[in-house]
């Protein structure tokens, strides 16, 4: 109703100043653009104002499950902590493709405009703001406090121990978070509460505290909240089991903890630790931690374990023979079978006295095998199966750690080349890493200290030099100059107008003959005589010749006209 009465006021203040100014035409073009502007606002939404009427009311853990009894939250999980980093240091498999992820990421770890190649950039939000030269100043400090991961001064004033440098610290970070589906970051804040260090935490000590929210849905914490607990211990004399968190200065919010053999040693607020999670869940049950792919992939890590330890006790303690040496005859007398029984297995014997032949005694000598080998059992088969189930999982190809087991002749139209294929699991498996660690770098750090810049990782999709001279070459036969070419290279142009063409031999071919085309055209208008009704040539450069003074008219001039008045004087001379 509002709108609708002013739009209408609007109309009749418009109508009335019109009868006074303008004609009746200009006063129905202006309402009907006071009209469309309206339906045009009418149509335009906004950000949803003032705060939310409640609180969320869905539940988003478990509240009769009793993880939360020791003050905070634990993940429900088969494998711990510690077996899912035993996992990845022993199983041969995952190691490589840990080391392979981590040493890809780590090539992004220097500014790209110092590389050219891979790095990363911190570049303004809008893509179409004009840099200033401050701004430009203020990102190459900000690229400093991401390769030092902090502020150098400040570092040295709160420790003297070595700090980590970008390069380390995304080593760590990918590793956690490829082993546990948890990387967590420290932030060391300034007194205006932004980030002036950080680094890297080990993830397998952080767990998710009780707040007072969790109470009030329901949450099972004899205890209290962890708040409550630290804020209990400050205050007692005897750290109990809090452990050296007691001696912490007395904190307003805790939403994690960290825990070091049963005890918990420090606390944290959102403010002061990252708690990064690639594979979130609704799950309830899962607290919200997150889901890595060691445990996606128990079972086939486990049937990989099976088939090392039955390639290593094969050569090992082999209990199973190969074969029995059967006699068949009665020729050989006692003696002589136990002493070629002892030379046998003096000499035959396998490695840690493994697959020992049994020698038995009856009609004639025969050999009887027992034994299948691997390819009977199809034993590479189901090796190379578990390998491409565990890079699936991970999103990267077998050929990325020099497992080409690919089948058959490679060929452009049945299967894609190995090259094609690590592109690929580069583009599934490397590409999302990336954006997730430049998304918790630009919301826990670059975010904080200025929200219009962001930071993100480039060059995976640069060419190598010799596509970019390639592509070089294409653009200066069809659309570039040579000089613009030049220009990119950051080289001067070629001197007197060299580089302003086209390498191409069509356009070369035209341009030259528009030249002569022109040249032509010239030469035939000079040679033709002047027509006093036309307009005169225009004015000539000093370096060009004048051919009507080097070629001077062989017609002579034409005579100046009588004066009108002298002829009137001799008729009337005559006349007289």
């Amino acid at each position: 109703m509002t709108s609708r009465a002013s739009l209408t006021a609007g109309r009749a203040w418009l109508a009335r100043l019109g009868e006074m100014l303008s004609p009746r035409a200009d006063i129905d073009t202006a309402l009907d653009a006071v009209q469309q502007g309206a339906l045009h606002k009418g149509w335009q939404t906004s950000l949803p104002q003032g705060p939310p009427v409640h609180a969320p009311r869905s539940l988003q853990f478990d509240p009769f499950a009793l993880v939360a009894a020791m003050g905070y939250k634990d993940r429900r999980i088969s494998l711990s902590y510690e077996m899912l980093r035993r996992i990845s240091c022993q199983l041969t498999i995952v190691g490589a493709i840990l080391q392979r992820r981590i040493s890809q990421v780590a090539s992004f770890s220097a500014p790209y405009r110092l590389t050219r190649s891979l790095g990363y950039e911190i570049k303004h939000k809008d893509p179409e703001h004009q840099t200033t030269r401050s701004e430009k100043l203020f990102i190459k400090e900000l690229e400093r406090f991401i390769g030092n991961c902090g502020k150098r001064d400040a570092i040295r004033q709160i420790t003297s121990a070595p700090w980590d440098d970008f390069d380390t610290f995304l080593r760590k970070f990918v590793r956690d978070s490829l082993t546990f589906d948890q990387a967590c970051i420290e932030r060391i804040p300034d007194y205006a509460g932004r980030p002036c260090a950080f680094l890297a935490v080990d993830a397998s000590t952080i767990r998710v505290a009780v707040t007072d929210e969790d109470l009030a849905r329901g949450a099972v914490a004899p205890g209290g909240s962890t708040l409550e607990t630290a804020r209990r211990a400050m205050q007692s004399e005897a750290p109990g089991p809090y452990g050296r968190a007691a001696l912490l200065p007395q904190p307003e919010r805790v939403d994690y903890i960290q825990l070091f053999q049963g005890q918990i040693v420090n606390h944290y607020s959102r403010d002061e630790l990252a708690f990064c999670i690639r594979n979130p869940r609704t799950d309830l049950q899962v607290n919200g931690y997150g889901f890595s792919e060691l445990e996606q992939l128990v079972l086939t890590i486990t049937s990989l374990l099976w088939a090392e330890e039955y390639n290593r006790n094969f050569f090992r303690n082999g209990s199973i023979p190969k074969g029995i040496l059967n006699f068949r005859t009665d020729s050989p007398d006692p003696e002589s079978l136990e002493a070629f029984k002892t030379y046998w297995t003096a000499q035959m014997t396998g490695v840690q006295n493994a697959w020992r032949l049994p020698m038995f005694q009856s009609e004639g000598l025969e050999y009887i095998n027992l034994q299948l080998n691997n390819r009977d059992m199809e034993f590479m088969q189901w090796v190379e199966y578990l390998m491409k189930l565990t890079c699936a999982l991970y999103g990267m190809d077998p050929a990325e750690i020099n497992f080409d087991i690919s089948r058959g002749p490679s060929t452009a139209l049945f299967e894609t080349p190995s090259e094609g294929r690590v592109a690929d699991s580069k583009e599934n498996g490397l590409r999302p890493l990336l954006r997730f660690i430049a998304r918790m770098i630009n919301h826990h750090i670059i975010t904080p200290i200025d929200d219009r810049y962001h930071f993100d990782f480039v060059g995976l999709d640069e060419l190598s030099e010799t596509d970019k001279m390639q592509i070089r070459t294409q653009e200066i036969g069809t659309y570039k100059t040579l000089d613009e070419v030049r220009a990119e290279a950051d080289l001067q142009p070629l001197p007197d107008g060299a580089g302003q063409v086209v390498l191409n031999p069509v356009w070369l071919q035209w341009q030259q003959m528009r030249q002569q085309a022109a040249q032509q055209q010239a030469q035939a208008q000079q040679a033709e005589p002047q027509d006093p009704s036309q307009p005169p040539e225009p004015a000539r450069s000093a370096s060009e010749p004048d051919l009507a003074q080097s070629f001077p008219s062989a017609e002579p001039a034409p005579s100046a006209p009588e004066d009108p008045r002298a002829g009137g004087a001799d008729d009337d001379q005559q006349g007289v």
